[in-house]
């Protein structure tokens, strides 16, 4: 299976670049190539199939896990060919009628277009009120210039309607009706000011990870959108409305990122918006990069009982130097430099592989180091530095800031550090042959003894411990040497083999069993009806019509290439409703909702189910989350194989049947079926209709725990009268021991009613 899927990979690979070169084709389409367009159009159709057959073989061929990493790949070539035949068939459509005017030397009551289109894809336009006139700026400025009859504006002004604008009726079948329609039910300027107002002022209840390029960009894009819309309405920004926003934004962000863009401000002049834009444009881009792997190396690091920052020059290119706030080790054997430091800086990484060792043993692998020259602010000192590049140094230093204006300091003291009583973060750490390098003569205690103030060639550092300024929590330098001893090599041997006592129970499961206890509830026929276990971490899901959208006309595609597939597809999905395993919705519903993409996957070789239809809820929203991005899988709760073969030689008898649809035997909760939404018809000639699972549903993070655990359930409460009873699970079968014949005859009559 690897092999045929390094074929597809190289097939895909070269349908990539042919698109690449069609695309750059029509981007700098000009008139002379209109002659090689009819030939285009047919090279473009057989790529066209090629595509098809290549994206057939990866539907049919390949496992779920080997099929996620095409599914982004063919949903990007999907909209590449879609946007490619449009603009194709537009350009040949313009070029052939302008041929055909000046053979026939006819005249033409057309409007001849006052400027050349151009050569973009035509906006969509979905129902929502916010895009409405985005949509409309863009569609007349392509369409209205072009010197199209009123037939061709309306077939393609239909062609971009999609959701609930695609069902807008009017009374005449023309362009200027259908797009007074649209106006009339879509352009209330008020509201829609108000709208994206109210969106710019919600982003301070918006939760931000700081090492996230995905939530950074969302944020970037999401300004971006609010504030073109309102420049289209005639509401421009200006310097108080900049400020505005710029201190709006910097609340959602994180200390590090709001640390980054204050170094990049050379002044005290209040800053723009299109330059912070540009800064958190960049800083998406620096959180996009990783660090590689490269040669193996070991280190150490020796006891370090006290730490002194400062802040040192870097020279990040050849012109500018940035300030950094840094840690000075007397007892490092490597000094380290954090990563979003170097992202930020864009420094050149090189590849290394070592670890390093710290406080109780711990281990951080690191992958790459950086060169970078150090300096002093007047550039008295210099010196060439090994930076190693790891995720975080420490903790904030100090733990809380603290008042220093009882402090006196000598008048000739200059300090590295102005702000050392200012909880803050570290950028990097400096070994101790640096540390002891930049020591110079000049020392002084202050506060009764307690502080102490050292002169180096970045200025006087402070460092010392005063009850003062003590806090809950403290921040420790023990590092400790870490040998892997050949004790500890041995042991590892025989605790491969080790049966475990007591069976580890992690949190997440234990959370997920507190869980199902407290939600799960059985219906009047005695069906199991659960909850699906949720993070706590509020994660936002975006919008998923779309995709699913897509990915059910992809489907539908298929089915015209695979009438056989069709028939069983239908088939297995008209029983999921007859059995009222899933029902009709109105797709207008208020609420939370997420809409479930699904696809067929054929199995020859399977005797019980030759067909299966497979949800896929690890599909992405339109920011960046899925719904298993905010489910708790649960764990294995089941005995291990191991123990299931050992209970054939503990008990007399043992007997297994199969669970006939054991996930859909167990229904979710009414409250959270509209996350299991998903879009099917029958025919492409059917109107999409929005369905919602009301079962456990395979592909969702928590379903084999959830279907494992309502199974034991019934166990947990049994009477002593079953006590020699022992119950496993294995897949969809489930094995019952028991020590008497006559249990087992009323077990087995049991299981068959």
């Amino acid at each position: 299976m690897a092999k045929g899927v390094k074929i597809l990979e190289r097939k895909f690979c070269d349908i990539e670049k042919q698109l690449s070169a069609f695309i750059a084709f029509v981007d700098t389409f000009v008139e002379d190539d209109k002659e090689v367009l009819s030939f285009k159009l047919s090279q473009f159709d057989r790529l066209n199939a090629k595509y098809e057959s290549v994206k057939e073989e990866i539907f049919t061929s390949l496992s779920d896990l080997e099929f996620n990493n095409f599914d982004g790949k063919i949903t990007t070539c999907n909209e590449h060919i879609e946007k490619l035949e449009v603009r194709l068939k537009f350009l040949n459509l313009k070029y052939s009628k302008n041929n055909n005017e000046t053979g026939s030397n006819a005249v033409s009551n057309v409007v001849k277009p006052c400027f050349r289109l151009p050569e973009l894809s035509l906006p969509q336009f979905n129902g929502d009120i916010e895009t409405w006139f985005i949509f409309k700026e863009q569609f007349k400025e392509i369409i209205e210039n072009c010197g199209l009859n009123d037939k061709q504006k309306l077939q393609y002004l239909q062609s971009c309607l999609i959701g609930i604008a695609k069902h807008v009726q009017t009374v005449d079948d023309t362009y200027d009706s259908l797009f007074l329609a649209l106006e009339q039910r879509f352009e209330n300027k008020r509201l829609i000011i108000n709208k994206h107002i109210n969106a710019l002022l919600m982003l301070k209840y918006e939760k931000f990870r700081g090492d996230s390029n995905v939530e950074l960009r969302n944020l970037v894009d999401t300004c971006t959108k609010h504030l073109r819309a309102l420049k289209l309405l005639k509401i421009e920004h200006n310097t108080f409305s900049e400020l505005l926003l710029i201190q709006l934004v910097m609340q959602v962000l994180d200390t590090e990122t709001k640390r980054l863009f204050e170094m990049t401000l050379e002044s005290t002049d209040i800053p723009k918006w299109d330059d912070f834009l540009a800064f958190l444009n960049k800083r998406c881009l620096f959180l996009e990069n990783l660090p590689s792997a490269g040669t193996k190396d070991k280190q150490n690091f020796k006891d370090s009982p006290r730490h002194k920052s400062f802040i040192l020059h870097t020279d990040a290119n050849v012109d500018k130097k940035f300030p950094l706030r840094v840690l000075a080790d007397s007892g490092s054997q490597v000094s380290l430099l954090r990563s979003s430091t170097a992202d930020f800086l864009n420094l050149r990484k090189l590849k290394t592989d070592m670890s390093v060792s710290g406080l109780g043993g711990s281990n951080v692998n690191i992958k790459s180091k950086i060169k970078r020259v150090i300096s002093n602010g007047s550039g008295s000192y210099k010196r060439v530095v090994d930076f190693h590049v790891v995720p975080k140094i420490t903790n904030m230093i100090p733990v809380n800031s603290f008042d220093i204006s009882h402090i006196v300091f000598p008048s000739n003291v200059h300090l590295a550090d102005p702000t050392f009583n200012t909880s803050n973060s570290i950028d990097a750490l400096l070994s101790a042959d640096i540390f002891f390098d930049i020591l110079k003569d000049g020392k002084y205690k202050l506060d009764n003894g307690n502080l102490i103030l050292q002169n180096t060639g970045f200025g006087y550092i402070i460092s010392g411990n005063t009850s003062r300024f003590s806090s809950g929590s403290l921040h420790c330098g023990l590092i400790t040497k870490d040998f892997e001893t050949l004790n500890d090599t041995l042991k590892s041997f025989w605790e491969i083999e080790e049966i475990v006592p007591t069976k580890f129970v992690s949190d997440e499961l234990k959370k997920c069993d507190e869980h199902f206890l407290k939600t799960m509830a059985r219906d009047t026929n005695g069906r199991f009806c659960v909850e699906m276990p949720m993070k706590d971490n509020d994660i936002e899901l975006g919008q998923s019509k779309s995709t699913a959208i897509r990915r059910l006309k992809l489907l539908e595609r298929r089915f015209v290439r695979e009438p056989h597939i069709k028939d069983k597809y239908v088939e297995f999905l008209q029983e999921y409703e007859d059995l009222d395993h899933m029902q009709r919705v109105k797709e207008e519903e208020p609420g939370l909702h997420y809409y479930i993409p699904h696809h067929a996957v054929i199995r020859p070789e399977s005797k019980s189910t030759k067909l299966r239809v497979v949800f896929d809820a690890s599909c992405k929203s339109s920011n960046g989350n899925s719904l298993n991005d905010i489910l708790l899988k649960g764990g294995t709760i089941q005995p291990d194989l191991f123990d299931i073969l050992l209970r054939f030689r503990k008990y007399v008898v043992a007997f297994s049947s199969d669970i006939k649809k054991m996930f859909r035997q167990i229904k979710v909760q009414e409250h959270q079926q509209d996350f299991l939404r998903i879009f099917w018809r029958r025919s492409p000639e059917e109107d999409i209709v929005s369905y919602r699972l009301k079962t456990v549903t395979y592909g969702t993070k928590p379903a084999p725990y959830l279907a494992t655990r309502c199974l034991l359930q019934p166990m947990k409460g049994r009477t002593s009268a079953y006590l020699p009873l022992q119950l496993s699970k294995i897949a969809p079968t489930w094995m019952t021991f028991c020590q008497e014949q006559t249990t087992s005859l009323l077990l087995k009559r049991c299981s068959d009613n």
